[in-house]
């Protein structure tokens, strides 16, 4: 009987003695679910940053948009996907907009295109 579990192939650096994420990451997880877990990690990824950005706690945005401080941590650090509602909340209370632009650039304008630097998640 073959006692092997799934990644015990997985390659190991040979200088630091680790196996890369990556690695992991393509032996467990279907390209469709990396795909949706690195947007949601942009999404995220950039409310974050807007809240740092305004220098405001987890608390005061919590209380701001009606959501308890441990639920926004949940939200901020992936264990937790918020609703739409809540989503939009989160815009809201960090003065963000939702735009959502076609991938092709030519269409975009350069006020959309700073924006979209600054703030891009997809």
């Amino acid at each position: 009987m073959d006692d092997k579990r799934r990644g015990d192939k997985l390659p190991v650096d040979k200088r630091s003695g680790f196996v890369h994420w990556t690695d992991v990451r393509n032996e467990f997880i279907t390209q469709e679910e990396q795909v949706k877990n690195d947007v949601f990690a942009k999404i995220i990824g950039s409310l974050i940053m807007r809240r740092k950005q305004l220098k405001i706690t987890q608390g005061q945005l919590a209380e701001r948009i009606g959501i308890t401080q441990a639920n926004l941590a949940r939200i901020e650090t992936g264990e937790a996907i918020p609703k739409l509602d809540t989503f939009y909340k989160l815009v809201l209370g960090l003065d963000l907009e939702i735009v959502l632009l076609p991938n092709d650039s030519k269409d975009k304008s350069e006020q959309e295109q700073s924006a979209a630097k600054e703030y891009s998640f997809l």
